[in-house]
């Protein structure tokens, strides 16, 4: 669907449908590991548009998360907000107002010293999936700490703390993150936060910021997670990435709501699948009922699949 220019390696992408997106349809941000800058990637033109570069602190490496929240339908709402989180910069930085070529950017928030020293093993903070919500708190997964963090908006992202759910994972690898709108009758009804395991055990989490239980167990390395609105059963789906690490067989999407394989194809350069998203609606310019699965894994390319 899309290459990164400059052999940048795609990492989580996130699927939104603001005013100005309508216009070109289907189509993904992402950001490149190495630099930090985030793309948009049209399902119509195969091409990435660059929409912003790091500002000034935040330009290097470990780009792992990206997150998002759209209030373009909301009263009062500042339309679609992202946020880039680094494990090498030790900070974050929002894309506010985001288009398909352009936002306006905060400055590079280093993320609390005091906090992130505490952390064990590391003494560092080490964010992978990333969401936002609709209060524009931070929140991550950190698969090294093997902790759920939480940094508040109210403290202009200042204050962060491990949260209560960290329990449920230790022994564990947390590495993908999605805050999800549950709808009947296969996900429980209201927001939830899903987390999944890269740990061979492969489990998938499902909670809040104080407990989470466990959904499934794959038995593989998982990554990326997403869901889908509805499927052509009307019901609502949740994808995950299989690594095929442990298993040691191609990478694969799995819809764990029926334990059917969406994807499997032979991904470049890692066996990895860091980000899944999902668009249901007009997708294509002339499938007003169309559906597409976008999903990068960890090389320069984000793919999309229409037959999910």
């Amino acid at each position: 669907m899309c290459t990164l220019p400059n052999d940048g390696e795609s990492t989580s992408v996130y699927y939104s449908r603001t005013p100005d997106i309508r216009s070109t349809l289907a189509g993904v941000f992402t950001e490149d590991f190495y630099t930090g800058r985030i793309y948009y990637c049209d399902s119509q033109n195969y091409g990435a548009t660059l929409v912003a570069q790091p500002p000034s602190g935040g330009k290097g490496a470990g780009y792992y998360g990206l997150g998002g929240w759209d209030s373009w339908n909301t009263q009062n709402g500042t339309g679609l907000v992202l946020v880039a989180t680094s494990f090498r910069m030790q900070g974050m930085w929002f894309c506010d107002m985001t288009t398909v070529s352009s936002c306006v950017e905060s400055a590079f928030i280093p993320f609390p010293k005091t906090y992130c020293e505490s952390l064990r093993p590391t003494g560092t903070c080490n964010p992978y999936g990333t969401v936002l919500d609709a209060s524009l708190n931070v929140y991550w997964v950190d698969p090294n700490n093997t902790v759920f963090t939480e940094c508040t908006s109210a403290s202009d992202y200042t204050s962060c703390s491990t949260l209560p759910a960290s329990s449920a994972l230790k022994g564990y690898e947390p590495v993908g993150l999605a805050l999800i709108n549950g709808t009947s009758p296969y996900l429980p009804k209201g927001w939830h936060f899903y987390v999944t395991d890269n740990s061979c055990s492969g489990n998938v989490w499902m909670g809040s910021t104080m407990s989470l239980s466990l959904v499934t167990s794959v038995g593989d390395s998982l990554e990326g997670i997403g869901s889908s609105t509805r499927d052509a059963g009307n019901t609502q789906q949740l994808f995950v990435g299989v690594t095929g690490l442990c298993s040691h067989t191609p990478p694969k999407i799995l819809d764990i709501s029926n334990a059917s394989q969406i994807v499997s194809t032979p991904f470049k350069l890692q066996s990895s699948l860091i980000g899944i998203s999902t668009c249901v609606g007009q997708c294509l310019q002339d499938k007003p009922a169309s559906r597409m699965l976008f999903f990068s894994s960890g090389g320069t390319d984000v793919s999309a699949d229409a037959t999910f």
